[in-house]
């Protein structure tokens, strides 16, 4: 089982939206695909419309595994969404947070609830990470993580900042070559647009930048109805495809 960790430390750049399109993507090869979304504002779970009549009472959430007093396994948590594709949501990622913090296997008792999903048949666990600075729940899932996506803005000040990424996953004691993709992100039609991409291939190494996603309203449409941009939109997918293959190719 791949693990696989769509990571910035900047928001607002599209993650969310990657991330449920490869998972959407990866289902569609006949991988069965479980996308964790660890960030509060649950964008994925939402984008695959798992909540788009409002948000369900029933579901567990993955932080609720945490908690000593809930008897709950992870086969509770998982929803389908579509064939092949799971969704892993939350509740309470602050309460989460606390009791990781507090304790010094973090790391351990995060891969320990994680395994469960290999046993379970899963080809890849995606996780979508918050942008927060400082989460205990994110280094957890990095530090189990076979591959690390790293979305990019195409704006020169965000491209900088997310160079920095490798020097925090080296305070994390994590080899930076678990980066294994760059995806420059919300390619606009604009001079600018084209030269910030250019310093993107300046400061990341070729091979694992793929190609550039362009900015179109049809990727936000279609996570308001809750699609997939393969369902939604044949033609937007079409151009997207040729960035979900070299993702596949690079993160095995």
């Amino acid at each position: 089982m791949e693990r696989v960790s769509f990571y910035n430390r900047k928001g607002g750049i599209g993650k969310s939206t990657l991330a449920y399109n490869i998972s959407f993507g990866l289902s569609k090869i006949n991988k069965k695909v479980c996308l964790l979304d660890l960030d509060s504002q649950k964008d994925s779970t939402n984008f695959l419309g798992t909540f788009l009549n409002g948000e369900s009472k029933d579901y567990v959430g993955f932080d609720e595994l945490f908690d000593a007093s809930k008897k709950v396994s992870i086969e509770n948590c998982l929803i389908e969404v579509r064939t092949n594709l799971y969704v892993i949501s939350n509740r309470d990622l602050r309460t989460m947070e606390t009791i990781l913090g507090k304790n010094i296997r973090a790391e351990k008792m995060f891969e320990e609830k994680i395994n469960k999903l290999k046993e379970l048949g899963f080809d890849y666990v995606l996780y979508d990470c918050s942008p927060s600075l400082i989460s205990k729940i994110n280094d957890s899932a990095l530090c189990n993580s076979d591959s690390i996506v790293l979305p990019v803005q195409l704006q020169s000040a965000a491209i900088r900042a997310s160079a920095n990424v490798a020097n925090y996953l080296a305070e994390l004691y994590i080899d930076p070559s678990v980066i294994k993709c760059v995806i420059p992100n919300m390619k606009k039609s604009t001079k600018e647009s084209t030269k910030n991409l250019e310093l993107v291939y300046k400061i990341f190494d070729v091979n694992i930048v793929t190609e550039a996603v362009k900015d179109k309203t049809r990727y936000t449409e279609a996570s308001k109805y809750g699609k997939s941009i393969f369902e939604y939109d044949k033609d937007v997918a079409k151009e997207f495809m040729e960035t979900f293959r070299k993702v596949v190719n690079l993160i095995g």
